[in-house]
């Protein structure tokens, strides 16, 4: 009885053990998940703030870039009607003509048609309206506006570009009005025309001081500038993310219209949530057509009632906070399942009383281990890349088959070893100077303790043998080793890690590739040439002497290379130039210059869909431009200019200096560097450097036509 009541005890005793086990066991595991939820929380807010403040900083810098854009492109429309409002002349001929009365002021701008009868007083007035009409046509014309006209307060027209133009309707006559009563230059809002979008502008004129008072608002400029391409310019910018969609928007009374390519939307005015500066601040909203829920920012531009607005889908953004809140709470579950089963493991070996359940874990362990190490066997078996551990003397600690394989050619040549399974012989134990030749084993060993010595990986190229003529080439990156400050000190050396890729049909094809194009530029110069006797060598020239001052000026690699391509197709715009406007001798007429100044279009049209690696077309498309802004096509200045652009403007002027022509005969180049030094529109370090390199064997040889 004694025996069975003691064990009744024991066993009460350890199943009470057991049910308090289990209850601290739930109690650890109900404590651990709920630190992990508050800390996974935490990590995620920190996570969603840092994603969220990345989108805003992404599209402020759109919204501001574009804004920058709006107001650069408004500026100049303002100082481009200034021209107009501050003349001398035109401020005296709307003076003068208020001064006459209500009358004329209606009828001067027909006073050149027939059947128009206008008091003796303004016939001086009526002298010179075709004359002034005329160059305000001419400007109209040339800046590519729809309609210009100086009109006085009232909204009546004084002097038109057009001989009748139509009456200014209700809305440009109040924007009219109100530029005069405010004595402010303004924009109207952006409409439909005949010829697309316009915008209409006012901008006021003061007496002049000869004949009225100074300061005094006689009368205002008005003028219709075409925007749909600004427009389609402004919302085409590139954006970092592609899924964003960008409006503008004009405002409409209290609220805001879309502003679009076509026509300004005719729906109800839009109300937006904007700041007292006119900023919508970024934030979770409805979309402007009001079809999905997006995250937007905007921004409103100064001078224009104009709204810049960028957004991005909510659908994007949430998925992206989803996916960071999948992977936190994840890995959050999995450490709290990592720790609890930690816990549960140091639980049960404190408790346990039976060795053999703590060997069976410790062989189901091992038994994982195993199967995860054969795993790793079969991955680094399936590499295609060489894969080996060298110490600071060459010896290889580590290697896997394909790194064998490609040494085995080596080691057959140099007297053989034994091979492994398969036939491969196993480089382990070897040294890179046994396993290659002496050049490529020693540059192997130099690279290896380069890496030793500074700690950070290195990239190498190398080329193997394969048999007795062929070679393949390989790039070597190297890796240096992961040591622990606190790690027990052992005797092993520290190893390189290296990784052997094969390239040697990547720079074949990449040989290739060059190949080809060099024979393409040789024979797009050969065809260059073909049209003018004068260009022959021409081009060859321009390449050698721009490759030097590429150089003087710190060019190098691909910019350089793109540099030199340039030059040799710098005269490609020819081929579509009539080729007896090329030989003519006889001075060439405006439309005839005109043609001729086409030829930088004609070569970017031809060359833009080449990929030459460097903006090769943009460089000769812009050759002609000149700092001071006189250039051609596009009218660039300064800083707007590119490099390279700069120097082929500054070698293909010298070349063509110091070349003849058909009508006339080649400078000195003393006398060439003269003009060139003397002329403030190129740039000066371009014209020193080029002064440099011909001063040397080489600039000479290019000159005289001896280098390529």
């Amino acid at each position: 009885m004694l025996k069975e009541t003691d064990m009744t005890t024991a066993t009460k005793t350890v199943n009470r053990s057991g049910r308090v086990a289990l209850l601290l066991a739930a109690c650890l595991m109900a404590g651990v998940l709920a630190v992990t939820w508050v800390v996974c929380g935490v990590r995620y807010e920190k996570a969603r703030k840092d994603i969220l403040d990345a989108r805003r900083a992404e599209m402020g810098s759109w919204v501001s870039g574009t804004r920058e854009a709006v107001e650069l492109w408004a500026d100049g429309a303002e100082k481009l009607v200034q021209r107009i409002s501050s003349s001398e002349l035109y401020r005296m001929f709307a003076q003068d003509v208020q001064s006459l009365g209500s009358q004329v002021e209606g009828s001067i701008n027909e006073a050149d048609r027939k059947g128009v009868a206008l008091p003796e007083d303004a016939a001086s007035l009526a002298e010179q309206v075709p004359f002034m009409r005329g160059a305000l046509l001419d400007f109209m014309n040339y800046n590519g506006l729809s309609d210009m006209r100086i009109v006085n307060g009232k909204g009546q027209t004084l002097l038109s570009a057009m001989m009748q133009p139509a009456p200014l309707d209700g809305e440009a006559a109040g924007l009219v009005g109100r530029a005069v009563g405010k004595h402010e230059f303004l924009f109207g809002s952006v409409r439909a025309g005949q010829n697309g979008q316009q915008l209409d502008v006012a901008d006021p004129m003061s007496a002049f001081l000869a004949g009225g008072e100074e300061g005094k608002t006689v009368a205002a400029v008005f003028a219709r500038i075409p925007v749909t391409g600004k427009l389609a310019q402004f919302l085409a910018r590139d954006r970092q993310d592609d899924a964003g969609r960008p409006w503008l928007l004009q405002r409409a009374g209290d609220g805001w219209n879309v502003l679009g390519v076509d026509a300004a939307s005719s729906d109800p005015a839009l109300t937006l949530p904007l700041d007292d500066a006119g900023n919508l601040e970024f934030g979770r909203r409805t979309s402007v057509d009001g079809k999905s829920i997006v995250y937007s920012l905007g921004t409103q531009v100064s001078g224009l009632e104009w709204e810049i607005v960028l957004e991005t889908p909510a659908a994007v953004v949430d998925a992206r906070l989803r996916g960071m809140a999948w992977m936190i709470y994840g890995i959050g579950a999995l450490a709290a399942v990592g720790v609890v089963l930690v816990a549960a493991l140091l639980w049960w070996i404190l408790i346990s009383r039976r060795n053999e359940a703590l060997a069976r874990h410790f062989q189901q362990l091992y038994t994982v281990i195993d199967q995860q190490k054969r795993l790793l066997d079969s991955v680094n078996a399936s590499l295609e890349v060489g894969l080996a551990m060298f110490d600071a003397d060459g010896m290889v600690q580590v290697s896997n088959r394909v790194f064998s394989r490609m040494t085995t050619n080596e080691e057959e040549n140099a007297g053989g070893t034994d091979s492994g399974a398969g036939g491969v012989s196993d480089a382990t134990g070897r040294t890179l100077l046994s396993l290659f030749d002496v050049r490529t084993g020693a540059s192997l060993v130099d690279a290896v303790r380069k890496v030793l010595d500074s700690g950070k990986a290195d990239t190498i190229e190398v080329r193997i043998h394969e048999g007795e003529t062929a070679e393949r080439l390989f790039r070597v990156s190297l890796f240096p080793p992961y040591l622990q400050e606190e790690s027990a000190v052992t005797e092993a050396k520290p190893g390189v890690v290296a990784i052997f890729q094969d390239i040697t049909e990547f720079r074949r094809n990449s040989e290739r590739r060059q190949r080809q194009q060099a024979n393409i530029i040789l024979a797009l110069v050969r065809a260059i040439e073909s049209v003018d006797p004068y260009l022959a060598g021409h081009s060859q020239k321009v390449a050698a002497l721009a490759d030097q001052v590429g150089g003087a000026l710190g060019m190098a690699g691909p910019a350089r290379e793109g540099l030199r391509t340039a030059a040799a197709l710098s005269q490609i715009g020819k081929l579509f130039i009539p080729r007896n406007l090329l030989h003519k001798t006889g001075q060439l007429t405006p439309e005839e210059r005109a043609e001729i100044m086409r030829a930088p279009e004609y070569a970017y049209e031809l060359l833009k869909d080449i990929d030459f690696g460097q903006p090769v077309a943009e460089a000769v498309h812009d050759m002609f431009e000149k700092l001071d802004g006189s250039g051609y096509p596009r009218g660039l200045s300064a800083n707007s200019i590119a490099p390279a652009p700069r120097v082929l403007g500054v070698v293909n002027t010298f070349c063509a200096m110091v070349s003849p022509r058909s009508h006339r005969e080649g400078l000195r180049y003393e006398d060439a560097m003269t003009r060139l030094r003397d002329d403030p529109s190129v740039d000066s370090a371009v014209v020193e450097a080029l002064d440099a390199g011909l001063r040397t064997p080489e600039g000479m040889s290019s000159i005289m036509g001896k280098a390529l």
